[in-house]
């Protein structure tokens, strides 16, 4: 993914991030051929865990490998 784009869409999850109801969890999953977690518990939406995010966010590099999605949805959906 060129400069452009991951930061079009670093900008689109931030965006999106500040967008969620106060009383959610959330986390970040970054992936590519393999995939890592941002925290290995989904967080509770307030201030200080969202500059963490926001702050993972503007430190994350399309720097992954391949694009497999599949492995990750599967993971994230059934192992919580």
């Amino acid at each position: 993914m060129n400069g452009e784009r991951i930061a079009k869409a670093k900008e689109a999850l931030i965006i999106f991030l500040k967008s969620l109801p106060p009383e959610c969890e959330f986390n970040i999953v970054s992936y590519g051929s393999y995939y890592v977690k941002m925290t290995e518990d989904s967080m509770h939406n307030c201030n200080e865990s969202m500059e963490i995010a926001i702050y993972y966010v503007n430190h994350m590099k399309a720097d992954m490998g391949g694009t497999d999605i599949y492995t990750v949805i599967k993971e994230v959906v059934y192992d919580e």
